[in-house]
C-alpha cells in the first residue's frame, strides 16, 4: 500500500475495538482507551496550525516514535487491543520499519475488531492477496454506499494498483463511479484515478475524457491541476498539433508559466530542431527550473525536470538535456508504485530523446 498516509487518519478510529471482560479486564481495556486518547489528544496538540508538509521530517519521525511507545503502553494494559496495534502498526509503517508494521497488523486482524475503519489502516503495509483479505473482512462489516464502504472499496482496487494489474484497477474504477455519493471532491478525485488507470493502460483518449470528467466535477477552492492532466493525456496521444489547441482550451486555469514551458515543450516535440523550438526553448528554461524547484516532487524525478530536458534539448543543450532526461528516467522508473505508472509516457519519451540527442 501507499507509504505516505496522512496523520490525521490515525486520529479518526473508533473507541470500540479494545474488548471488555471481567472487572480487572475492563479495568485494563479502560486503562488502554485512555492511554490511546491521550495519544490522540497530544499529536493533534503538536499539530494544531500545522499541515503535514509543514512540519520537519526530523520532527514528524520523533512524533512517530514517541507514539510507539504509548501504544505498547496501551497494549501492555490490555494485549487484545486491536486498536493499539493497528495505530502502532501505522506509526511503523509511516517510519519504513515493514516487519514490525506487518506483526502488528496482522496480531489486530486476528484480533477481529468490529470497527471497520481499523481494516482500511491494516491493509497499508500489504501489496497484495493478504491486503485483499483484509479489506474484505472490512467490507463485510459496513453497509454498502456508506463513506467507510467507499473508502474501503477504493483501497480495495488500489491493491491492483501496486500488482500492476491495470485493467483489473480500472474495471472496479468503472464499476464503482455509477454508485459513489453526491461529495463533489469524492467524484473528481475517482474520474482522476480512472484517468490514471487509462494513463498506465496506454488508452490516452479515455484518459484525457476521464481527466475532462473529473475538472467537470465543481469544488469549491480546488486545484488547478485537472488542466494540466488534460494536456498530458492530449500530449500522450502524439498528435501534437492537437495538444496545442488543448492547450488554448485551458489557457486561462494553466499557471502563465506553467502555460508558457507546456507551449513550448510542444513545439520542442513536434517541430524539433526548429528556430521556433529553439526560441521558446531558451525563454521558458528558467520557468521549467522554478516549476521544478517547487514541485512536492523536487528533483530529478519531477515531472517539471522532464520538461526542463525537453527545453534543453530544444535550445541544443545537447549534454544538459540528456543528463536531466536520463537521470529523470531511472529515478522515475525506480518508484514501482507511482511514477514509475503515472509518468510512463514520460520515462518513455525521456529515454528516446536522450537516445536520440
Amino acid at each position: 500500500m501507499a507509504t505516505s498516509r496522512s496523520l490525521a487518519a490515525l486520529l479518526c478510529i473508533a473507541l470500540a475495538s479494545c474488548r471488555p471482560g471481567p472487572p480487572h479486564q475492563a479495568r485494563n481495556a479502560e486503562r488502554a482507551q485512555a492511554i490511546l486518547a491521550e495519544t490522540r489528544a497530544e499529536v493533534r496538540a503538536r499539530m494544531t496550525g500545522r499541515t503535514m508538509r509543514e512540519i520537519p521530517e526530523a520532527e514528524m519521525s520523533e512524533l512517530r516514535r514517541w507514539q510507539i511507545g504509548r501504544y505498547g503502553e496501551a497494549i501492555a494494559a490490555d494485549p487484545e487491543c486491536a486498536e493499539a496495534y493497528v495505530e502502532r502498526g501505522a506509526a511503523y509503517h509511516l517510519l519504513e520499519l515493514r516487519a514490525e508494521a506487518v506483526a502488528d497488523m496482522r496480531r489486530a486482524f486476528e484480533l477481529e475488531p468490529a470497527d471497520p475503519h481499523l481494516y482500511e489502516m491494516m491493509a497499508w503495509p500489504f501489496e497484495d492477496g493478504e491486503a485483499r483479505t483484509i479489506l474484505r473482512a472490512g467490507l463485510r462489516r459496513v453497509a454498502s454506499g456508506t463513506r467507510i464502504h467507499r473508502m474501503l472499496r477504493d483501497s480495495f482496487a488500489r491493491t491492483y494498483w501496486y500488482d500492476g494489474d491495470y485493467q483489473k484497477y480500472v474495471e472496479l474504477l468503472e464499476q464503482a463511479i455509477p454508485t459513489l455519493g453526491s461529495e463533489p471532491q469524492e467524484q473528481r478525485l475517482a474520474w482522476n484515478k480512472l484517468g490514471n488507470g487509462y494513463t498506465a493502460l496506454g488508452q490516452h483518449e479515455k484518459a484525457e475524457a476521464a481527466y475532462r470528467a473529473a475538472h467537470g466535477v465543481e469544488v469549491p477552492g480546488r486545484a488547478l491541476q485537472d488542466p494540466q492532466l488534460i494536456v498530458r493525456a492530449a500530449m500522450h496521444g502524439g498528435d501534437y498539433a492537437r495538444a496545442k489547441v488543448v492547450l488554448a482550451e485551458f489557457a486561462g486555469e494553466l499557471r502563465p508559466e506553467l502555460r508558457a514551458v507546456l507551449g513550448a515543450v510542444l513545439e520542442v516535440l513536434s517541430e524539433p530542431g526548429s528556430p521556433a523550438a529553439r526560441k521558446t526553448s531558451l525563454a521558458n528554461i528558467g520557468a521549467a527550473k522554478s516549476l521544478a524547484a517547487g514541485s512536492r516532487r523536487a528533483g530529478s524525478a519531477s515531472y517539471y525536470s522532464f520538461l526542463g530536458g525537453v527545453l534543453h534539448l530544444g535550445a541544443g543543450r545537447t549534454a544538459e538535456a540528456r543528463d536531466l532526461l536520463q537521470r529523470f528516467a531511472a529515478e522515475a522508473e525506480a518508484n514501482a508504485t507511482e511514477w514509475r505508472i503515472t509518468l510512463r509516457w514520460e520515462i518513455a519519451k525521456a529515454r528516446e530523446l536522450a537516445q536520440g540527442s
